[in-house]
This record gives structure tokens, sequence and C-alpha cells, in this order.
């Protein structure tokens, strides 16, 4: 028999008031403007519904249901259904799916749009394979999840997000997905009314609180895109960028409360958000019962991409491969026929003319648009320096319009003049109406009727171009636009990247380490500053890098970071950590004989690199009878406290291990982990006091006490 306690409040949360109440079953009603009804719960499924006079509820105008369930999930199961309209809505999510895809196969010239997995990380850990089946076992489980998706600009944090709603469609079908995309919703300042606006938007006749009710029990899940969007913006100042990030993320805290099944799915730039002690001591405050899970999407995969072949041609012709790894330019390059491949790309440079030109030619036909393309790119660059100079992405086709008349005042009437003798002339307002519909340019969401970029790689490229070419103030170069620019013109020859660099370099405050590594390794190939007591977080260092200056990283940690192709100098590094780094096809160089007192835990194909790096002990003795597990736990339980604390952070770790020792921590931290003593979240590893016995054994202490 069904709890009527129960029925009542899940009713009520559905927005039924409560009616007559018998032993056998409850009445229920819900008014809506003009539809009145009457909904009768069966408590007891070996009542005779017979019994219950409807007629006296359909005399005073209710329209009148009789309800059967066997349990109380039957019940929320039916109501869910029904208020969600869970059929139809998911229907709209698959048309929204298709229409992406149809919208990337447009952008892609009529080459069908392919979701290419390639490398992630989970919590520093490197995989192949599909992220987007990890996530979605992650959200199938009953526990709190929060995951956080990062990437740097291009690299398909959208794509991912699209294509994890299609996994949830086909393998959770009973469950609805609600994409935010906030980068089409930077107008709103304040994260909770865009998260309200959104929810609003999918669900324009469920309350709020029914709706985040939903999302607490594990059926409606969220997908917020873009999370770092809202502070991206031009003028913010630091410190009010580290107040707002600090209130979006108690936003979502406050899914969390209490035992709920919430799931949320976060997608962002690389960020400062998310990275070290404070970020984990956030989690550890807020998110007490969440299990909080962070990926990383690595730079594409040639190999997944192009193939052998393709790759091979390239080769021949030169071309530097590492410069090319951005998706839209490999998108190109995987659909262009490989007999066209050895005549058609001879440099870099050639790779992003031919991909620009098939586009800017397309307007010559479809839309009789009597401009060359330099006149088209020239439009179009100056269109990005105006978005970037209003510290926007996208705008509503009037505004772009606007816009548009304003870069061509000077020259809209000899481009109106070109059509003199066509019978088909264009008037001034139907000109730029074919310009704000140019191939450059999309309608960014099916929802919103507004216009911006094709696609990241372009919008950086223009703007780059805008700097280097004196069109853009390069004060204006600041956030986003900074890094979609450098990302963009990663892809071209050196000499042209070396401009935007010299125009650049001294705009990164001291501060935005990543963003400056970013900067000299995707424009000058090198690593030109030195580092000290700093955290790198995710950083992949690619490509043709020479890490040689005597002491550049001193007293560094480096977490879930990538070195790939590099040649690396010993001297470069001092007092260093690496967690769960991966080193791919390195160099070592070996420039000295000093004990450089790296440590590396978790980490894979670092080994030449440790044994260059380290100067064995003067004597045995020195090591002799250490046990370094009990020195790494008496990090968390300290000789003379009656309690452990349960989590370290990685730049807290050795902190007062002498150096001598530092050596053979790793080793320790390593075996700990394996022994399921020690785990790793995020940026810290925490104790498992479930393996108290054990801990007790290693530190010699009896078992009083022990945790927190």
């Amino acid at each position: 028999m069904l709890s009527a306690r129960e029925i009542t409040e899940l009713y009520k949360i559905y927005g039924f008031s409560a009616g007559p109440a018998f032993e056998k079953y409850l009445v229920f009603f819900s008014e809506s403007g003009y539809f009145q009804n009457a909904e009768i719960v069966v408590l007891d499924t070996d009542f005779d519904e017979a019994q219950i006079d409807k007629q006296e509820y359909e005399a005073v105008g209710y329209s009148v249901r009789i309800q059967k369930f066997s349990n109380i999930s039957e019940a929320h199961d039916a109501l869910f259904r029904g208020f969600f309209s869970l059929r139809s809505t998911n229907q709209k999510l698959r048309d929204e799916y298709t229409n992406f895809c149809a919208r990337q196969t447009d952008k892609l010239n009529g080459t069908n749009y392919e979701y290419i997995n390639g490398t992630y990380s989970e919590n520093g850990y490197i995989h192949e394979g599909s992220v987007i089946r990890q996530i979605q076992s992650l959200f199938d489980s009953d526990e709190q999840q929060l995951i956080i998706l990062e990437a740097s600009a291009g690299y398909g944090k959208t794509c991912t997000s699209y294509e994890v709603i299609k996994s949830f469609l086909e393998n959770s079908p009973e469950k609805i997905p609600i994409l935010a995309e906030l980068s089409k919703n930077r107008k709103a300042s304040i994260f909770k009314y865009v998260l309200l606006s959104e929810i609003d938007q999918k669900f324009p006749t469920l309350s709020f609180d029914l709706v985040t009710y939903e999302i607490s029990c594990g059926r409606v899940f969220l997908i917020i895109d873009g999370f770092d969007e809202l502070l991206s913006k031009k003028n913010m100042p630091r410190q009010e960028k580290g107040k707002e990030a600090q209130t979006m993320l108690d936003t979502i805290a406050q899914l969390f409360r209490g035992a709920t099944r919430t799931k949320v799915l976060l997608t962002t730039r690389k960020s400062s958000i998310f990275v070290g002690e404070t970020f984990d001591a956030w989690v550890e405050s807020h998110l007490q019962d969440c299990n909080v899970t962070r990926f990383q999407l690595s730079a594409p995969s040639l190999r997944d991409w192009l193939g052998a072949e393709k790759i091979q041609i390239l080769k021949k012709n030169n071309i530097d491969l590492n410069n090319i790894i951005n998706p839209v330019l490999l998108s190109h390059l995987r659909n262009t026929p490989v007999e066209d491949f050895e005549k058609t790309y001879s440099s870099n440079h050639e790779i992003v003319e031919k991909y620009l030109n098939l586009l800017l030619n397309r307007e010559l036909d479809r839309q009789s648009l009597l401009l060359s393309a330099e006149e088209q790119l020239n439009i179009m660059k100056h269109l990005a320096a105006q978005m970037v100079q209003y510290d926007i992405s996208s705008e509503n086709p009037d505004f772009i319009e606007a816009l548009l008349r304003d870069v061509m005042e000077a020259e809209l009437p000899i481009y109106l003049s070109r059509y003199q003798y066509s019978e088909t002339k264009p008037s001034d307002a139907e000109f730029i109406n074919k310009l704000s519909h140019h191939a450059l340019l999309d309608r960014v969401s099916l929802q919103k009727n507004q216009i911006g970029f094709l696609n990241d790689f372009l919008f950086g490229f223009l703007i780059a171009k805008a700097v280097v070419d004196g069109c853009l103030p390069s004060t204006e170069l600041v956030g986003k636009y900074f890094d979609l620019a450098v990302t963009a013109y990663a892809a071209e020859n050196k000499e042209i990247q070396l401009a935007l660099y010299n125009i650049v370099k001294d705009l990164v405050p001291d501060e935005a380490i990543q963003r400056r590594l970013n900067l000299d390794m995707c424009l000058k190939h090198s690593i030109e500053g030195c580092f000290s007591n700093t955290y790198l977080d995710g950083i992949e260092f690619i490509g043709d890098l020479n890490i040689s200056k005597p002491m550049q990283f001193q007293n560094c940690i480096f977490s879930v970071c990538i070195f790939r192709n590099c040649t690396i100098h010993t001297c470069a590094f001092q007092t260093c950590q690496f967690y769960n780094c991966s080193f791919f096809n390195v160099t070592i160089v070996n420039s000295g004989p000093t004990d450089h007192e790296l440590i590396f835990v978790s980490c894979s194909g670092h080994e030449e690199f440790a044994r260059a790096a380290y100067l064995p002990p003067a004597s045995q003795a020195d090591t002799t009878g250490v046990d370094y597990e009990r020195l790494v736990l008496e990090q968390f339980w300290k000789p003379g406290y009656e309690n452990a604390e349960p989590r370290r952070a990685d730049e807290t770790l050795l902190r007062g291990i002498r150096p001598k020792d530092r050596p053979f921590i790793s080793q320790a931290v390593d075996s700990l982990l394996r022994k399921g003593i020690l785990s790793r979240r995020l940026h810290s590893f925490y104790l498992n006091f479930e393996k108290i016995g054990e801990i007790c054994a290693i530190v010699k202490r009896d078992r009083q006490g022990g945790g927190r």
C-alpha cells in the first residue's frame, strides 16, 4: 500500500492541492487557466476503483482521472513523463542535435560532420577512446556528479556537449538534459539569472522550483557549455572576476545541497577557477557528498584525423604539423582528397589560405557578391575588430548590419557601382544584408536570432590579422580575444606568427602564467620566461620546443601536463614536482651533474628524465632504514597529533621532507596509491580512512583517533 504522506508530498511538489483524503484513496486538484483537473490516486492496488464516485467532481467541472501505482517511484515516473512532456521534449533535443550536425556540415562545405574521439585525461590519468561513454557512465550512477570538461579554445567543448546529449537520448531516454550555452547569453551578467533564463526557456510552463527538484532527483541534468564565458568581459577587474567565479561556483553548489542525485557537466576553457588548493578547499567545504571529476581534452591527434598517407605528404612538403593541430583546419584537410594533397599544400600559410578562399569564393556564386576574396576578408577583419571593441561574440542581425555599414561607409558606393548594369542591382540595405549572411558568419543558435563568426578559429584569425594590420589596437586584445587570436595564428607560418608575437608579447601580466606559456609556445615555439613557485595545470608542451634555460622552472608543480616531441635539458628544472604527467618522444639532455630534486608521481614516460636529473646519494647509508611510506603518511597524520588530516594538496605533500629524501617519495606515493591507502582527485591526495589499520601499522600508532 502506498504511503499517503509520500504521495501527498509528491503531488504538492508538482503543484497539486490536496483534496479529500480517504483510507483507500486521495484526491488532488490542479487548476491551470481554463482547465480544472482532479486526480484520484488509489493507495491500495486491491481496492475496487468502481467504489469511487467520480461524478461528484465532474459535476462541478473537473476532468477526473483515477491513477493506480504499485510504488512511489512509479507515481513519480508518471508525473515526470506527463509534466515534462518527456517524449516531445527529447524529440526536440534530437532535432536540435540533428540541426547542430547540419550546421557543422554546412560549415565544412557539405562534407558530413563527424565527431572524432581523441586523447583525454580523467582526474589526471591519460585515456584514449570515448570521453562521451565515460561521462555517460558517471551520469548513470545514483551519486551526485559534478563533471568539469576543460579544453583549449576551438578544441571541441560544444561538440562534446552535443554528443553527450545524443548519448543520453540513445541510452537514457527517461532523463532530460538541459543545455545552457553561456557564450550565447553574455548580456546577462549574473550566472544565477542566466541559469534561470535557460530553464524557463526549456520549460516555460513549469516552475523553477519543480525543475530544480527534478535536477536534484537526477531526472533532469545540466550541461553548462562555456562556464568561463561570463568571466570573459574585457573591463572586469581581476579581483571582480575572482568574486564572480566564486558566486558562480556557489550557485552550482546550491544544486547539490542535501541528499540529491544532481548531475552537472560544466565545459570551460582551461581556467584558474578550477586549479589548485583553493578550488579543492571549495569542493571539500561545499560539495562534501559530491563526486567531482575533471576531464581535459588533449590537442587533436593527426593520426585520428588524417591518417598515415596524408601525414606523410605533409611531412614531405615540410609542413609544420604541430601548427595545424586545430579541429577546423583538420576537418578541412580530412575532407581534401588525398590525390589533391601534394599539389595543394606547400606551407602552413597555404593551408590557412586555401581554407579561407574556399569559403570566400562560395559567395561569388551563392550570393552573386561582386567582391574579391581580399575585399571580403578585409570587411570581415574590420567587423571582427569592431566586435572585439564592443566586447561581443555575437549579436542580433540589425546590430551586425549596423557594424557592417560602419565598416564600409567609404567603400559602399564603390561596391554598389559594380552592379550598375546588373538586372538585380541591390539597394544599400540589400547589399549589407548579403554580407550579414556571409559564409564567414553564421547564426550561432537555433533558439536565439544572433549572428557570429562561423567558428572560433575564423574569429581568432581575423582578430589577429586586425591587430597585425593596425585595424585593432593591441590593448583591446585581452581575455578570451587574446586566446582566440593566439590559438588561431598558431597555424600560420613562423614569420606571420612572429609579427603578432612582437606586438602582443608585453600585454600578458606576470600572474597570467598559463597564458604567457601558451603565447610563447604557439607563436615563438620556445619558452621565453623563467617561472618559480608556480602551479602549471593541464598544459601541453608540444612541438619543436627546446626547454633549455638554466633554472627556467624552479619550485614548480606540473599537474596533468603533457610533454610531446620536446627537447628537455635537465638544468631547466629545479626542485619541481610532476603529478600525472606524460612524456612522449622527448629528448633528454643531461646538462649538469647536480641533483635537480625532481619528484614524479603517477607519471608515464618520465624514466629517462628522472635518471638524468637525479644524483645518487654519496653513501648508501644516506637512505638505509628510511620508511618512505611512513614519511608520506606523516604528512597527513603528523607525529604528536591525535587526528589525521584527510587531504593534502599537491603543493603541500612534500612540505618539510628533507631534500635527500624527496627522490624516493614518489615511489612511496605510487605504492600507497596502488594499495588504496591514498587516492588522488583533482589536485589533492586523500587518505582512505577505511584502511586505518594499515595506516596505523605504517605510522606505528594505535587506532585511537585517526579520523577528523
